[in-house]
Formats: structure tokens, C-alpha cells, sequence
């Protein structure tokens, strides 16, 4: 696959190639379900910008496609060249830009692949038939419309039970292993580490979600949908990483204020141009805040925990609670 540079070529496989070590190393800590043997992550030729997880025969797989590649390297290109994200980084002008980019592009890289691992370790794809993936990040520009409303908010709450598992593991490395301390030292950061490394985290989940894809939203339908809005799976983003800090880091309990999430998200919105992104931000955020859209994120919170208890037979465990995010 050739995304048009010999050096990018070779660090877009090296991730791969990492991804896949981790997996080989982690999987006698874990116990798996439904007759799987491993885990595998590949990269596929599509124009389509999307992420995959499925069984085949025994291997649980992640697919990430070519377009989708792309798009994160145009994400994070845009995000390396905005001096509104250097200030949120207390990292000034940056010297080499391409050290930045780098960075982001694989954090979100991982949280695409820690997202998918999210899915199988949850047991969400031994529903599938085997070789039928089970489609991630579908584009927002056409979301799915569906009648059957508890159909669509089951597909969400996966959707949002895998956000929660990307949020755990990413925050745990960043904090528990090198991964953090590593990153503040390679963009020099003038901020102090645990400032930097949920600032970070933040932005890079952020740039994602907001810069994915201007997309639609249409509050008359969220519940027909098979996708949360981008909105709502930051809330989930946000609630997850509240709750870990909680139990593993309660200095940072109160880190993620209102006021400083609107400051990153400002940062984010300056390396956009694109005006409809903003104005369906905008309306989501408006929505949550409503007593509709209060209703809805309790709907949904709700139907996250009846499909926990329902996966039960097919989740994935630890059998040793240390493993580095996959």
C-alpha cells in the first residue's frame, strides 16, 4: 500500500507491525471467547474511511483502510501547523513540525485500533457471521436511518462500550508505562506531565471526532441511528477517562472542567476552516444540554449497561491485569 512517501510508508507499517507485536505479546495474558486463537491488524485498499473488527475462522481481526489512513494523516497535518494547538501543548512553534504530526497521528491511530480491540473484547463480534466485519467509523456525511429504535441505540451502545474500553486503555498506558513521560519529552513541553498528557489525549480523541468528517445531525433521529454523534462519544470520552482517574489517579478527578474543554476543543476548531463543522458542534452541544438531549444520553448510558450484561458469555478477560493497549 503507498501513501505516496518511502519514509511514511515505512512508518505507517512500522505501526502496523507494532500494533501486532503487542497483540503477540499480550495474548497469553488473555483469556478468549468464542474459540478465538488472536488477534491480527491490517490495513485494506478502500476509498471508504472506515474501520473494521470481525472473526475469521479463529482469528479476531482489525481492518483499517487505506482512505481512512489518509484521513487521519490530513488531520493530523492540519492540527500540527495550528499555533492554537501548540499553545494548548506548551510547545511553542515547533522546530520540525513532522515531530508533532507524528505524535498525533499515531495516538489517533491508536484510539482507531484500541476502539476496534474495544469491540472484540466486549464480545461484539461473535454476532457476525465469520468474515463479516462489523463496521466501525462510518462516514457522517449519510448516517444510517432505521425505524427500529432499539436496534439502532444496541448498535450505539457498542459503539460507546467501545469508546469507554479505547478511553481505559489509552489513559492507563499514557499514565501507568513510558508512553506519556516519553511524548512530553519528545515535543518538549514546557507543561507539567499529567497537564500535558491529558491535554494530549484530549486533543488528539478531539481531532478526531471533530475533524473526521463535517457530517449532519438531525436531533429528530439520534435514536435511529447506528452511530452516536461525535459530541456524545466525547461525553463518553470524557466520562470514561473521569472514572479511571477516580480510581487510579484522583488528583485529576476535577482535570477536565467545562472551561478547559472548551479550550481544547477551540484549539482544535482553529487548525478547521470549515464553518459547517463548527455550526454542527455547535447544535450538538446545544442538544445535550437539552432536556431532550439529556433523555437520550440517559437512554443511551442505560442500554450501555443491559449489553454488558448480555455479552457476558462472549466478553474477552485478563488473565493478568497488565497489558499495553492493542
Amino acid at each position: 500500500m503507498d501513501f505516496g512517501d518511502v519514509v511514511l510508508n515505512d512508518a505507517i507499517s512500522t505501526f502496523r507491525n507494532a500494533i501486532n507485536e503487542r497483540h503477540d505479546a499480550n495474548w497469553p495474558k488473555i483469556q478468549a471467547a468464542d474459540d478465538i486463537t488472536g488477534i491480527h491488524l491490517d490495513y485494506i485498499e478502500s476509498k471508504e474511511s472506515n474501520a473494521f473488527a470481525f472473526y475469521v475462522d479463529d482469528l479476531a481481526c482489525i481492518a483499517i483502510t487505506e482512505a481512512a489512513v489518509n484521513r487521519v494523516l490530513h488531520i493530523t497535518q492540519s492540527m500540527a501547523v495550528t499555533p492554537g494547538i501548540w499553545a494548548q501543548l506548551g510547545i511553542g512553534k515547533p522546530d520540525d513540525l513532522s515531530r508533532l504530526a507524528s505524535a498525533l497521528f499515531s495516538t489517533i491511530m491508536q484510539v482507531l485500533t484500541s476502539h476496534e480491540t474495544g469491540h472484540i473484547f466486549h464480545g461484539h463480534c461473535y454476532e457476525t457471521a465469520r468474515s463479516l466485519p462489523l463496521v466501525e467509523a462510518a462516514e457522517n456525511a449519510a448516517p444510517c436511518f432505521t425505524y427500529n429504535v432499539e436496534n439502532s441505540l444496541r448498535l450505539q451502545a457498542m459503539e460507546v462500550e467501545a469508546d469507554g474500553y479505547c478511553a481505559h486503555m489509552l489513559i492507563k498506558n499514557l499514565f501507568d508505562g513510558i508512553m506519556g513521560k516519553s511524548l512530553a519529552d519528545f515535543l518538549a513541553t514546557k507543561l507539567p506531565e499529567e497537564e500535558f498528557i491529558m491535554t494530549f489525549l484530549l486533543l488528539a480523541i478531539g481531532g478526531l471526532f471533530y475533524l473526521w468528517a463535517p457530517g449532519t445531525f438531525d436531533e429528530q433521529r439520534v435514536d435511529h441511528c447506528d452511530h452516536p454523534f461525535a459530541l456524545m462519544r466525547m461525553n463518553v470520552f470524557m466520562t470514561d477517562i473521569k472514572g479511571w482517574c477516580e480510581v487510579n489517579h484522583p488528583s485529576l478527578i476535577n482535570w477536565g472542567t467545562v472551561k478547559r474543554f472548551q479550550a481544547i476543543m477551540n484549539a482544535v476548531e482553529s487548525s478547521d476552516t470549515q464553518q459547517a463543522s463548527r455550526d454542527i458542534w455547535d447544535r450538538q452541544g446545544a442538544y445535550l444540554l437539552s432536556t431532550p438531549g439529556e433523555a437520550y444520553k440517559s437512554r443511551l448510558y442505560s442500554k450501555r449497561e443491559n449489553l454488558r450484561s448480555e455479552m457476558i458469555p462472549h466478553q474477552w478477560h485478563l488473565v493478568s491485569p497488565e497489558m499495553e493497549v492493542a
